[in-house]
């Protein structure tokens, strides 16, 4: 099927979703109920109503609402650096959301689709697709007990070091190169295990 008619057909869909959807449910006793069902609608919701209520799996789907304006953020450089601005606001809240209690993956997963998604929404609009890859693709989270581990590594190489007798301008090099390191950071470490 053609992207385009697919796409169509999807948007009427949505753009003429009822606010409920009823379900008949048939018991063993063969009695019928009919449930009313309330749709969800991303119209309907904020930025901030989604971190209110805790639902970030919308959180992908937020960009919709600028589908319409994609030539436009392409052209106007106030609206897209809106855009650009509230994108940035959702990745602080994202990170201090999910950081705070330990889902760095989720976060690496949310922000990853979020950018798949504006991806196909802005397909055709190069400069935006690559604005909101920057602000959502452009961190990785750190889980604290990776980072210890990490900086046990270091402590235990540099002692190593010691060890051998290399100098701390050798071990600076050797930790540098063994965790991809600045040599500035490096530096640091020497100097704190050495």
């Amino acid at each position: 099927m053609n992207n385009t008619i697919f796409d169509d057909v999807f948007r009427t869909m949505i753009e003429n979703m009822p606010d409920y959807l009823e379900a008949d449910v048939v018991f063993p006793d063969e009695n019928t109920y009919v449930y009313s069902i309330p749709t969800i609608k991303m119209s309907d919701y904020t930025k901030d109503s989604i971190f209110e209520k805790n639902l970030l799996m919308l959180l992908p789907f937020y960009i919709m609402r600028y589908e319409k304006k994609g030539h436009d953020l392409n052209n106007n450089p106030e609206l897209f650096q809106i855009l650009l601005n509230e994108y940035e606001e959702i990745r602080i809240n994202l990170e201090r959301e999910l950081t705070e209690t330990g889902r760095s993956e989720l976060y690496t997963d949310l922000t990853k689709l979020i950018v798949k998604i504006a991806d196909y929404i802005f397909r055709k609009e190069e400069d935006v697709r690559k604005g909101i890859g920057e602000i959502m693709g452009g961190k990785v989270l750190e889980l604290e007990s990776e980072r210890l581990k990490t900086e046990g590594m270091i402590a235990g190489a540099i002692k190593t070091c010691k060890k051998f007798k290399l100098d701390q301008e050798a071990s600076v090099k050797n930790i540098m190169e063994e965790f991809s390191l600045s040599e500035e950071d490096a530096s640091n470490y020497v100097k704190k295990y050495w």
